[in-house]
């Protein structure tokens, strides 16, 4: 098992993932220390404790140099249940998933797709990935090339897929067992891709 630190410095061969890519790279690993059950500190909604875990974040190479990175994260939960949950966007995309580690505060989409009460995904030893779709920010200038739109549409969904997975294989020698996936909205549509 490699030290999450260590996946600093990895890179991915454009062969790691399936769809043409030129490769991707992590831009930082970070482990994250646990933490206790506490109220939201902007809307009063309780926040379950979190496991100690390993946060990801990299970028994969377009094949078009005018296009977009496509910018993803991946959380490891230090007692990683040999499964992974990616978790779908929301609006037009343009961002990491706000709750890779945890459930959105009340009243967003993905809230709604799992009870207040329920234990989070993290919580429980998926490792949770996701990804900007192939752009920063809302609509604009991205919309008109070519492999920026198709990542939007469908192609940045295995893409993340694939180098969250590669990563997952260099820190803990195996692939998933099973994958799942979660989203409402955007994420819902993406999860019919």
């Amino acid at each position: 098992m490699m030290a999450c630190e260590h996946l600093a410095q990895l890179r991915l061969p454009a062969s790691a993932i399936a769809l043409p890519t030129r490769g991707a790279r992590i831009t930082s690993a970070q482990s994250k220390a646990p933490t206790e059950a506490r109220p939201h500190p902007s809307n009063g909604t309780w926040l379950h404790a979190l496991p100690a875990y390993c946060e990801v974040k990299g970028e994969i190479d377009p094949v078009d140099r005018t296009a977009p990175v496509i910018q993803f994260q991946l959380n490891v939960p230090t007692a990683w249940n040999g499964r992974a949950m990616h978790i779908g966007g929301g609006g037009l995309n343009g961002n990491i998933p706000a709750n890779l580690a945890v459930v959105a505060a009340s009243g967003s989409p993905v809230s709604a797709a799992m009870p207040p009460d329920a234990p989070y995904p993290l919580t429980r030893g998926y490792a949770l990935f996701g990804g900007d779709s192939g752009h920063q920010g809302p609509a604009g200038e991205w919309a008109l090339n070519d492999e920026a739109w198709l990542n939007f549409a469908h192609a940045g969904l295995k893409k993340t897929r694939d180098a969250a997975v590669a990563v997952l294989t260099h820190l803990h020698g195996q692939r998933p067992r099973t994958t799942y996936f979660m989203g409402t909205s955007q994420g819902g549509r993406e999860a019919l891709e």
